[in-house]
């Protein structure tokens, strides 16, 4: 019994993991969370940056209420690690908060050179944050989409320079396609897996 429940093929631990990720609800929280962040700089109110983090609390309610039912809590490593895993996503995410607070607050009372230089390189910064940030989740998560999602949304960053239209399009573009993805595969999976009672 303890072997089954510590799923020792790692063939099986592999397609057990794509599967309990094919519910697309990650997609559609950081979709969220992208949303808010566009909303953030296409208004530029940058007191408002905390609240892009909102809709990542709940992750775990709608994993509990859509997916555990229909398939069951999957443990793919102990709690420790779990909750490591957590702690560095949290601390990613605290980190690029302090990041964004710090270049508001340099604009705001720093030499008019250190202003230009962050200026001029606003696009390229911001770019890396936003990638780094999906292929970490992507990487930590073992969910590919997600290294898929940062190369497009330095794509979509380097069609906004080219084009030489505003910045949020980008983020924009991005947590669209998080969104849709995230919808098609949320309908997708209640039509594989529906719940026993409706069985």
């Amino acid at each position: 019994m303890k072997n089954q429940n510590n799923l020792k093929s790692s063939s099986l631990r592999k397609r057990l993991r794509i599967l309990y990720h094919q519910d697309g609800i990650l997609d559609l929280v950081m979709g969220s969370c992208l949303v808010l962040l566009t909303l953030v700089m296409a208004f530029n109110q940058p007191a408002f940056i905390g609240l892009i983090g909102i809709p990542a609390i709940f992750y775990f309610p709608l994993k509990n209420q859509i997916t555990v039912p229909r398939m069951g809590l999957i443990r793919f490593e102990s709690v420790e690690k779990t909750r490591s895993r957590l702690g560095i996503i949290t601390l990613l995410g605290i980190a690029l908060f302090a990041i964004f607070v710090l270049g508001f607050i340099l604009l705001a009372d720093s030499a008019e050179s250190l202003r230009n230089l962050i200026w001029q390189n606003e696009i390229l910064i911001f770019a890396l944050l936003v990638a780094g940030l999906l292929f970490t989740l992507g990487a930590l998560m073992k969910n590919k989409r997600f290294l898929i999602y940062a190369v497009i949304s330095l794509l979509l960053t380097a069609v906004t320079q080219l084009l030489a239209t505003r910045l949020w399009l980008a983020v924009a573009g991005t947590a669209l396609i998080l969104i849709s993805t995230g919808i098609y595969k949320l309908v997708q999976f209640h039509r594989h897996y529906p719940t026993p009672a409706s069985e």
